[in-house]
């Protein structure tokens, strides 16, 4: 706002020499304290950088520039080999988006060069639903180290993400409910507690060595990370293409087939929207369609002379056949 003051004329703002480096330092003062800025927001700055060049003059990046760098993001192989995900792709575009928007808002840029062309965010396949069975799941927990075992019963009978589930305190469970604040999507919601979970948390709470604060503890210490332990429980049980949100998946799916309606699934799992839960119901509703065949000879002719003609047969002129 300073900036601006000292040069109203969009014109002059066109002619200023601020390079991307006073940027970015400036951006990083003003949100560095902003939630997942840390884990998120600093790689992606660390990428732009790279890319244009700390000297790089803002009055320079145009929008064929920024065209460039979404294709140098999905040629180049992360740092484990693989190719980027669109979704990650976007993150980063999205980073530079809101910086330079800043840029304008602070009389650091005359324009967004973002607002020159098309959208250039990447459909994102957001869809993965791995699921696991009954017996696979049985699988997993019993190859399960013994402080893991609570922790993959809890996201199971909940929905609740691994973030949620580790970092829950014993406060935070209260009259048949579990009370989360500060989630993923900003918004306060309250998970119930089952029978078998409230069984479970009556014994975590009165075992050996119980945490007086957190729910899930190693060797008296809050549980901080269960990747090590989760991918041995995986391998030792046989399961292969499958992760810990997915225990979130199996929970969603397990609670549609097992009577639970979708509006109450998606304030239970924090969807902003109704559609975001509306997968789990086409996935069971594709089993249901799988479950047709278990009824195929069930009161059929066993003799093909025994079949009546098609021709004879009742028709509901209303059945699509779908």
């Amino acid at each position: 706002l300073q900036m601006r003051e000292l040069f109203p004329d969009e014109t002059k703002l066109r002619d200023l020499k601020i390079p991307l480096k006073a940027l970015i330092k400036k951006y990083k003062k003003y949100h560095e304290g902003d939630r997942g800025f840390k884990k998120g927001k600093t790689f992606a700055l660390a990428s732009i950088e790279a890319y244009f060049g700390a000297d790089a003059l803002l009055r320079n990046i145009r929008y064929i520039n920024l065209v460039d760098y979404r294709r140098q993001l999905e040629s180049t192989l992360t740092r484990h080999g693989t190719i980027r995900k669109a979704s990650t792709v976007n993150r980063q575009l999205s980073c530079l988006r809101h910086m330079l928007k800043e840029a304008v808002e602070w009389g650091m840029l005359a324009e967004n060069p973002f607002d020159k062309g098309k959208s250039l965010n990447r459909r994102e396949n957001n869809q993965r639903t791995r699921v696991l069975s009954e017996a696979e799941v049985m699988r997993l927990i019993d190859n399960a180290a013994d402080h893991l075992k609570p922790i993959i019963r809890c996201a199971l009978w909940t929905g609740m993400r691994r973030k949620e589930v580790l970092s829950l305190k014993w406060q935070q469970v209260k009259d048949g409910l579990i009370h989360l604040v500060k989630t993923k999507t900003d918004r306060d919601r309250v998970v119930p507690v089952s029978g078998d979970l409230h069984n479970l948390f009556g014994y975590l709470r009165n075992a050996d060595g119980a945490h007086p604060d957190y729910v899930f503890t190693f060797r008296g210490q809050p549980v901080k990370d269960v990747k090590s332990a989760f991918a041995k429980a995986k391998k030792e049980a046989k399961i292969t293409d499958f992760t810990f949100h997915d225990l979130r998946h199996t929970y969603a799916t397990n609670f549609l087939q097992r009577g639970g309606d979708v509006v109450t699934l998606s304030k239970i799992l924090g969807h902003t929207t109704l559609q975001m839960t509306m997968r789990y119901v086409n996935l069971v509703a594709e089993d249901i369609k799988k479950a047709a065949s278990v009824m195929d000879g069930f009161g059929s002719a066993k003799d093909k002379n025994d079949q009546p003609e098609v021709n004879s047969l009742p028709r509901d002129r209303s059945f699509s056949g779908h």
